[in-house]
């Protein structure tokens, strides 16, 4: 849900409490299993006003970035780079990687969007069981006057540590092969392990979000991999 806004002279009279609401209300009855937002967590306001509606704090969603050589990376594996056919199979694949992680998880729409669109693209990570891992990523500048400095990681799926690792590469041999230094990465601090590992590379914390759940649909997160998903999409 997002963004919400309202105007000064409206503020205090519950127009806000009734569009998130009916926002709510509406996504329930369709059936969706995580309802959620993101919020500054510096905002108190803002957290009291979610929480009176019944959202709850959870964790962090820390956007962190790295400058890269754009040399000496090997040749990055990406969707747009295979047949149609190669590509169905490559899909059937990331939904069963994503099924086995989270069940009820699908990044197949936002893949084929930024496909379709051409706002970047998805790297992908094979092994012997099919698709270890993969990244959905855009370059598109984020207003028209911009050029193409970063790009933006928004779902990342990962087996394990290693596939993890493995994803991280390839979208960064990827950026670099498209001469863009500048990565950024949006990590639930849920997982750890990836953040340590995203510092460990030389990443660097530059924003903070704070992830709230409606009571009763909670966000469901990998046992064992990784799983970002960006809200913001």
């Amino acid at each position: 849900m997002g963004p919400l806004a309202v105007r000064p002279d409206r503020q205090g009279t519950g127009v806000g409490k009734t569009i998130v609401q009916t926002a709510a209300d509406w996504l329930i009855d369709r059936g969706v299993t995580t309802l959620g937002l993101e919020t500054m967590p510096r905002t108190p306001e803002n957290i009291g006003f979610y929480a009176r509606l019944g959202f709850i704090p959870g964790y962090l969603t820390i956007t962190l970035t790295n400058e890269i050589a754009t040399r000496g990376h090997p040749a990055p594996a990406l969707l747009s780079h295979r047949s149609v056919a190669e590509r169905e199979a490559v899909m059937d694949a990331a939904r069963a990687l994503l099924g086995e992680l989270v069940p009820g998880i699908d990044f197949s729409r936002e893949i084929l969007l930024t496909s379709e669109l051409s706002l970047g693209d998805t790297s992908l990570v094979e092994g012997n069981r099919g698709v270890d891992a993969l990244a959905v990523w855009h370059s598109a500048p984020l207003a028209d006057s911009r050029a193409r400095d970063e790009v933006r990681v928004l779902k990342l799926a990962a087996r394990d540590d290693a596939s993890f690792d493995a994803a991280i590469s390839a979208v960064e041999a990827a950026a670099a092969k498209a001469g863009i230094r500048r990565i950024a990465i949006r990590c639930q601090s849920r997982y750890g392990d990836a953040f340590r590992r995203l510092i460990a590379r030389g990443y660097r914390v530059r924003w903070t979000d704070l992830r709230m759940t409606y009571e009763g649909y909670a966000e469901q997160h990998a046992p064992r991999g990784v799983v970002f998903s960006n809200w913001e999409i």
